[in-house]
Parts: C-alpha cells; sequence; structure tokens
C-alpha cells in the first residue's frame, strides 16, 4: 500500500447492486479508515441498501431500480443529474463502481472514472454501450474477451469475488452454521436466481421442474433454499457467505453464487443459457474444474452431476485442493482495488486526462 495520502482527495463509490457492495467494502474501510474522504451512492436494488447498512457503511440513496428498459432508462438519467449534483457540492477527485453515470460524470468535469467489471463486453452489451465510451478506465479480469476501447482497459489477475472472497479478506466461520441448526458438509445450497437484468432478456435457469429434481434428489440432506426478490429462506444477507463456505455442494442458475462457491473451494453446478459464453466462469470450468455448467437442454447430465457429485466422500479435500491452485494463480482483489486508487490518485491529472 501507498504511504503518502492528500486528506484533501475525495472519492465516489457509486453502488448499483448488491454484489458492488462485497466488491467494493473493504476498499470503502480502507481508505475511510487512511485519510480519505469517501462518499457512497447507492440504488434500491434487491439487497444493496440492507447490506450496505449491514456493513456500517454511510450511503445516500439516489434512485430505485426499475422493472422496464424505459424505466432503466429514466433512472440513469436521474442517477447521473444526481451524482453531478452532489460532484458540485464534494468536488470529487475520484469516481468507482460498475456504473455508467460515473462515466458520463468524467464528459462534464475532470473526475476520473474507474469501471470495474468481469463480464465480457458481449454478455453486457447495452452497459458497455453505455458506459465504456465515457468512463476513463475499464478494469477487467485479464480472460475477459473485447474487442473496443482497447486503451481504456486495465487487465488483472483476479476476479471481483477475491475482493471479499480471498483468504486474505475472508475466515469461514463455523459457528454460523449453528444460528440455522446446519453442520459442516452436511447440507446443500440451491439457488434460483430472477434472470430478469436486461443483458438476461430471454435467458433460461431453474425452472419449477428441475427444482422439484434437485429437492428430490437431496431429500437426505439439509437444505438452503434461495429464491432471489423472495425472503424465501432463513439466512441473513451478512452470514451467507459463511453458509456457503461450509456447503457440501451448491446447485444454482446465477453466475455470482456459482464463482462465490467456487473461490471458496465449493463444488457448485449452473444451469442456465449462459453456460460456455461468460470467459472468466469458463475458466473455472475448464482450466481449474472447480465448477460445472450445464446448459438448459443438459438437464439429464446435470442431474446425473449431482447425484455424483453427493455421492463421492473426499468431496471436501478435493476442491480445496483445486481452489490453492486456483488461488496460486490469482492476486488479491481487495488489495489491486486500493493500491490502483492510490496510484490514480498519485499520477498528476495532466496524465490522467
Amino acid at each position: 500500500m501507498h504511504s503518502s495520502i492528500d486528506h484533501s482527495m475525495k472519492i465516489l463509490f457509486d453502488i448499483n447492486h448488491p454484489a458492488h457492495v462485497h466488491l467494493f467494502k473493504n476498499p470503502i474501510s480502507w481508505l475511510s479508515r487512511n485519510g480519505y474522504e469517501v462518499i457512497v451512492t447507492s440504488r434500491d436494488k434487491d439487497l444493496t441498501t440492507e447490506l450496505l447498512n449491514l456493513e456500517g457503511i454511510p450511503h445516500i440513496c439516489i434512485s430505485k431500480a426499475s422493472t422496464s428498459i424505459i424505466g432503466n432508462l429514466a433512472e440513469l438519467a436521474l442517477r447521473s443529474l444526481k451524482i453531478f449534483k452532489l460532484h458540485i457540492k464534494h468536488r470529487f477527485d475520484l469516481a468507482v463502481g460498475t456504473s455508467a453515470s460515473i462515466g458520463y460524470l468524467s464528459i462534464f468535469s475532470r473526475v476520473i472514472s474507474l469501471n470495474f467489471n468481469e463480464d465480457d463486453d458481449s454478455i453486457v452489451p447495452l452497459y458497455a454501450l453505455a458506459a465504456y465510451p465515457f468512463s476513463t478506465k475499464i478494469i477487467n479480469p485479464r480472460c475477459v474477451s473485447y474487442k473496443k476501447w482497447r486503451n481504456k482497459r486495465v487487465l488483472h489477475d483476479s476476479l471481483h469475488e477475491l475482493a471479499y472472497l480471498h483468504p486474505n479478506n475472508f475466515r469461514p466461520n463455523v459457528d454460523v452454521l449453528s444460528k440455522y441448526g446446519l453442520t459442516p458438509q452436511s447440507y446443500v445450497v440451491i439457488r434460483k436466481s430472477s434472470l430478469n437484468a436486461h443483458h438476461d432478456s430471454g435467458a433460461k435457469g431453474i425452472d419449477s421442474s428441475l427444482w422439484s429434481k434437485a429437492l428430490d434428489l437431496t431429500e437426505n440432506m439439509g437444505r438452503v433454499l434461495s429464491i432471489e426478490g423472495q425472503k424465501s429462506h432463513h439466512i441473513s444477507p451478512d452470514d451467507m457467505h459463511h453458509i456457503l463456505a461450509f456447503a457440501k455442494l451448491v446447485f444454482s442458475d446465477s453466475q455470482t453464487v456459482t464463482v462465490e462457491a467456487a473461490v471458496l473451494g465449493v463444488p457448485s453446478i449452473r444451469f442456465n443459457s449462459f453456460v460456455g459464453k461468460i470467459s472468466y466462469i469458463n475458466e473455472l470450468e475448464e482450466k481449474y474444474k472447480i465448477t460445472f455448467g450445464f446448459l438448459p437442454d443438459q438437464e439429464t447430465a446435470c442431474l446425473e452431476k449431482l447425484k455424483n457429485l453427493l455421492s463421492e466422500n473426499n468431496l471436501f479435500s478435493d476442491f480445496q485442493q483445486r481452489r490453492m491452485v486456483f488461488l496460486h494463480d490469482k492476486i488479491d482483489m481487495n488489495e489491486f482495488i486500493i493500491n490502483f486508487i492510490q496510484v490514480e490518485l498519485d499520477t498528476p491529472s495532466h496524465i490522467k486526462r
């Protein structure tokens, strides 16, 4: 970490999604403790504001997520205007997020915008088109596939999930399990996502039939059931990563939960239309063999894999070894973000722009 700190430096974090709370919570905490002035803007979407409150992160909620394209465009315009007004008040030096609005702020000011994303451009085409042309820098995992805005790309050897689940940043607490009557390796997590983001249009995941079949195969085990957008399980959001860490297996159609399980060394099965299309998950599947993906027309093979993994006795030790190989190749994303921000703030503005 850099030691020279300009206490006048002001940093905006624009947080739009629950996953971004986890991505940026540790850098926000470190920067706040070490003399930087940090302002956090949030979005009322899923558990975003609840997670920020649980983490004790002060934030300004400036919009509510819409369920339509027109509504999302209107919300984006509103967020961007409110962020610009906040800039007039606070005079930010740097804006950080997975956000189109911080790029628009760079158009009308000298604020440096750092846009973090781990999806291929082809997976989030509307977002890439809305955000990337205007962002100062685009920060991606090295394996990400892209064609445009090459001069803005900063590539790293990590994943967003390693900002909060790398061993340097997270220690699973087995005592959490007793709150829910669970014991290590005795339960599975079954997660169904809503698949309602703009880039999920037409996507398929776990339907009611497959959900029932997964329940049948796991009926002799403990289960943590989760359906996005519903209060369908009894696990507190701030306990969920501890629950994931001690699960025997995760079965879901969620990209995020799949990757979180993988970086924790917990075997996971993903069933959705995006299998084979997302570079950083392909790497986890093909290079590290730490998670498994199945397309909607592969239901039989998917259920067979679930059955086989549940029957394996050395599953935990095997996947922990695969995890260690993965971690050996990757860096601590939290440390990378903090160092990168400090370098940007230390760079003279005429070089930055």
